[in-house]
């Protein structure tokens, strides 16, 4: 569910929308995570990205990426 939607501009030249997204479940952690969304650049500059993810709402101090196994953690 999407809830507090409101328009935001970014730099004079990046416009969004900010939302809630409500019980957003990353690995075992489940809580709101507030998002922007934004026009993305044509799929031929980054073929297969669907989108970008910040750490700043984990909380996170350190975070361990294992390309081999595909997984993501942090601390």
């Amino acid at each position: 569910m999407i809830r507090d939607v409101a328009d935001v501009t970014l730099g004079d030249r990046l416009h969004a929308r900010r939302a809630t997204l409500r019980a957003v479940a990353i690995g075992p952690t489940i809580r709101d995570a507030s998002v922007l969304f934004a026009q993305g650049p044509p799929p031929e500059i980054l073929p297969g990205i669907d989108g970008v993810a910040g750490i700043a709402d984990l909380k996170a101090r350190r975070v361990h990426f294992n390309f081999m196994e595909r997984t993501l953690s942090w601390e």
